[in-house]
């Protein structure tokens, strides 16, 4: 079986899900921002 907190017991790292789970939801609050900011793109219909 799987278990993702195994990971983090082998390496000594307990908070490893709760740490990946604050870079991957930072990482993507960063992206909107960025995207958000991007100019609108004229396509012709």
């Amino acid at each position: 079986m799987n278990d993702p907190n195994d990971w983090g017991r082998e390496h000594g790292d307990p908070r490893y899900i709760v740490d990946l789970i604050k870079r991957v939801t930072r990482v993507s609050v960063e992206t909107m921002k960025i995207v958000d900011a991007l100019p609108t793109l004229p396509l012709d219909d």
